[in-house]
């Protein structure tokens, strides 16, 4: 196919990546707090010669949070009772990083398609430029 008869395409292509940009955008849940990190439980042993974690191997059970401060990975216990404030604000963070994913896809379909159809509207210097024409000599031999 030509490309002269795909530029419509290309054009109805651009057109719908907009409005799915847009549509996007529009969804996001900026107005939401959300916390850059990871709620998770960890099993660990006290090293009481008594406890229970050492006699019969049950390790306890502790909630923490892993995020970055400073270029530095950070992990903090947490109570219980914020438990699920934290999971929440995670959970927003992650779907905003996934909305900025899907837009970023968008982004770069929008800009390989506009690419092309600028290609294809291009024309070489050869047929944009007026000919330049060489002055002729004259008869008589001055110029």
């Amino acid at each position: 196919m030509n490309t002269r008869d795909q530029r419509p395409n290309w054009r109805r292509e651009l057109s719908e990546l907009v409005q799915r940009l847009g549509a996007l955008v529009d969804s996001l849940e900026t107005t939401y707090p959300t916390f850059a990190g990871v709620v998770h439980e960890q099993h660990t042993r006290c090293g009481k010669p008594n406890c229970v974690c050492v006699r019969e191997g049950r390790l306890h059970a502790t909630w923490c949070v892993s995020y970055l401060q400073a270029g530095r990975r950070c992990h903090r216990t947490i109570p219980p009772e914020t438990l699920e404030s934290l999971r929440a604000l995670a959970g927003r963070y992650r779907a905003l990083r996934q909305q900025r994913a899907a837009m970023n896809q968008i982004v770069d379909r929008l800009r390989d398609v506009f690419d092309r159809l600028e290609r294809s509207l291009r024309v070489p210097p050869s047929r944009a430029l007026p000919r330049r024409r060489r002055p002729r000599p004259s008869r008589d031999g001055r110029e």
